[in-house]
């Protein structure tokens, strides 16, 4: 016995805590903020954009050169050098470089390897390429026979960008949604989500021989943004595409999403950069109001082939005192509902149909029934749901007006909510 006070106390104080715990805590917490809508975003991967056109000075003259990254990711390109020869001219040679690059974030440095050739290189320069990608500041070696000259030559060496400002920054861009749980998602297009493209360094040729950027695409949105009890919000979205993904992650507040952001893809992989996303306060859309006219606690069966909508207690406001209304109609009426609508009519054509095609509507007020045999009734039923299993919501909008067989006639406008027994 002693065990078991134990126990039923135990119990007791369980159960008293979980009642006195605040409603608050209990409750879930609506997001505060949302990431929705046309996202265009610029991602610093913190290394700059190799790819261009550079100038600079060998051999005595004037040199060119345009770089790009290849498939593989590594750089490529060629250009033009105008060297003095021994006649007093200048000799316009053509060149190929190749090369590699690469970035220490520790020490925030990128650096690039160029060479014309892999196993017995003729040239050779290794820099430092400028935050901005300016310029490439480093050293080179020239051995004879490159562009003809005779002879070696090294030093110190700048390759300076002539095509413009360097890109220093990924851009994402995506359309989102988000609902009232927080849940994030790629916007509809119609029926269609829509997808995330990232524009990396680098350009292509298009159909028509010229330079575009490099567009991965094809990324689908996911994502959450949640609100603490303390009205801290923190969003986390992923766009995952063939061969790529990115990650944002952070805080959400009145000036915007503060991501810290992670990119793998197109041959380039980042961690811990920074970017800022557009964000709104979110007020979660309020429920629907029901209509004036809903009536709840029907029942419906399917029997036959035939749906029968009963309620048995119709209050007196709907046809001036309490009353019992029956609407039947086959059951292929409703499994044609489309975007929320099947509409079908019971009139007199309707009603003297043979089961199951009948379509019937009756309210019965003071022991009289009010039909739609006679004309001029005509009740315009607008099913809105019917869930096909023991327990599934049927609800139908009854609009026209029933007749009884002295003539009499009653208005009906109902939106009546049923279970299916």
């Amino acid at each position: 016995m002693p065990r078991l006070s134990r126990v039923l106390a135990s119990s007791f104080a369980v159960a008293f805590l979980a009642l006195a715990a605040p409603v608050s805590e209990a409750r879930r917490i609506d997001p505060m903020w949302s990431v929705d809508g046309i996202q265009s975003v610029a991602i610093p991967p913190g290394f700059a954009n190799v790819a261009g056109s550079y100038a600079f000075q060998l051999g005595g003259g004037d040199a060119s050169l345009s770089l790009n990254y290849d498939v593989a990711g590594r750089l490529a390109g060629g250009g033009f050098a105008a060297v003095p020869d021994p006649g007093g001219g200048v000799s316009v040679t053509n060149y190929a470089l190749t090369g590699v690059w690469a970035f220490d974030a520790a020490a925030g440095k990128q650096t690039v390897h160029l060479a014309d050739s892999t196993k017995s290189p003729t040239f050779v320069f290794d820099g430092e390429v400028a935050a901005d990608g300016a310029q490439m500041v480093g050293t080179y070696q020239r051995h004879p026979g490159f562009l003809g000259i005779a002879g070696d030559e090294s030093g110190a060496l700048t390759m300076q960008r002539t095509d413009g400002p360097a890109r220093t920054a990924f851009t994402l861009k995506f359309t989102a949604v988000m609902d009232a749980r927080g849940h994030v998602r790629g916007a509809l297009d119609g029926r269609k989500e829509t997808t995330a493209d990232i524009t990396v360094y680098g350009t292509r040729l298009d159909a028509t021989n010229h330079p575009v950027d490099v567009k991965l695409t094809g990324g689908k949105v996911r994502g959450t943004v949640a609100t603490n009890k303390y009205a801290v919000t923190t969003a986390k979205l992923t766009v995952t595409g063939r061969g790529w993904k990115v990650k944002l992650v952070g805080p959400v507040d009145a000036d915007g999403f503060h991501a810290v952001c992670d990119f793998s893809g197109g041959h380039f992989k980042f961690r811990g950069a920074h970017a800022e996303l557009a964000a709104r306060f979110f007020a979660p859309p309020p429920p629907p109001i029901p209509p004036k006219n809903l009536l709840a606690g029907a029942t419906a069966s399917v029997v036959d082939g035939k749906l029968k909508i009963v309620h048995a207690g119709v209050p007196s406001k709907f046809f001036g005192a309490t009353s019992r209304l029956v609407i039947e109609v086959p059951v292929t009426d409703v499994q044609a509902i489309v975007d929320g609508h099947a509409i079908v009519h019971a009139d007199p054509s309707s009603a003297t149909l043979p089961d199951p095609d009948a379509r019937r509507c009756t309210a019965t007020v003071r022991g009289r029934d009010y039909g739609t045999s006679l004309a001029p009734a005509d009740v315009t039923l607008d099913f809105h749901q019917f869930v096909a299993q023991v327990g599934g919501a049927v609800e139908v909008l009854a609009t026209g007006a029933v007749v009884a067989e002295n003539g009499a006639k009653k208005a009906v406008s109902v939106t009546l909510r049923a279970v299916l027994q």
